[in-house]
This record gives C-alpha cells, sequence and structure tokens, in this order.
C-alpha cells in the first residue's frame, strides 16, 4: 500500500484540511478530515484532489503520482463518465435555451396575427 498526504485550502481559504490518498493495487481510498469528509462524504477537497486541482493545495506537494493512480482506477472511468455527462448536459440546456426562444418567438408572431381581429 503506498500513501499520500496533502495540505488543502478549506473553502474559507486561510485554514486547512488534511486528506489522505491511499493505493491498493488499482484500488483508491481518499479520506478528508473536512467536516463532510469526516463522516465518509465525498467532499470537494477529495475531488480537487482527484481531478488535479493544485490550487486547492495549502502547502506544495506532487500530485503526479496520484493522478496516475486516478487514471488507473475504476474512479477514472467513472470521473470521465461524469465529465462527459456534463458536458452533453451544457449542450442540452442549451439546444433547450435555443427552443425555448423560438417558442417565444411563434407566440409572439402568432399573437400579432390575432390581435387585429379582437374588437375593442
Amino acid at each position: 500500500m503506498t500513501t499520500n498526504e496533502f495540505s488543502v485550502y478549506s473553502s474559507d481559504g486561510t485554514s486547512a484540511y488534511t486528506v489522505v490518498v491511499k493505493r491498493n493495487g488499482n484500488e483508491l481510498s481518499v479520506v478528508c478530515d473536512c467536516k463532510a469528509g469526516s463522516i465518509g462524504d465525498w467532499c470537494r477537497h477529495k475531488n480537487g484532489l482527484l481531478n488535479g486541482e493544485e490550487a486547492i493545495l495549502a502547502a506544495k506537494g506532487n500530485l503526479t503520482d496520484v493522478l496516475q493512480w486516478v487514471k488507473a482506477s475504476p474512479v477514472y472511468a467513472a470521473m470521465s463518465d461524469i465529465l462527459t455527462a456534463e458536458s452533453q448536459q451544457k449542450e442540452a440546456e442549451a439546444l433547450l435555451k435555443k427552443a425555448k426562444s423560438k417558442v417565444q418567438a411563434a407566440k409572439r408572431a402568432a399573437a400579432n396575427l390575432v390581435n387585429p381581429l379582437v374588437k375593442k
């Protein structure tokens, strides 16, 4: 088993938490001592490390090993699926916005056609 420990910024940007990443074969274990992490929830600190976000590091650390571990783990495929789904979601939201805009324009045009027929 190989272990790496990192000091990461909290959301206030001044205090720090500790994230420990352990590798056993291709399996990863990630633990954070923040409030969410301490009860076993997935937190932004764990996520930031596994995504290679160096800005989250409160102390210099080398994420190279961890990123290689992530790529060799089942976590990588799952994270890739999420990134793909989020990209598709953004595209779908843009298409939906465009479609709604077209509907509104069509309704306004239809209202303008009907208004001359309405007697006041």
